[in-house]
């Protein structure tokens, strides 16, 4: 597990390289979403709602990297 200080570093330099880019594509399985996990258009849905978002900001919450997009997507609709 990295520590702060490395995390801060990695988030710095996506910051810098990343903000305002477009998803293309992603290899996220819907592992935070539970309610999804038995949903059979989970792929789909997911698919929609990461492809063409554009990335507003990468932040830092302790040792997690946060990357947001605009608020109203969402994988559950």
């Amino acid at each position: 597990m990295p520590e702060f200080p490395e995390v801060h570093r990695q988030v710095v330099w996506l910051r810098e390289r990343v903000t305002g880019g477009v998803i293309e594509d992603h290899g996220h399985f819907g592992g935070h979403f539970p309610e999804m996990k038995a949903d059979p258009d989970r792929k789909t849905k997911l698919d929609e709602f990461f492809r063409g978002a554009t990335l507003s900001s990468v932040t830092q919450r302790g040792k997690h990297i946060v990357m947001a997009s605009p608020p109203g997507r969402s994988p559950r609709t």
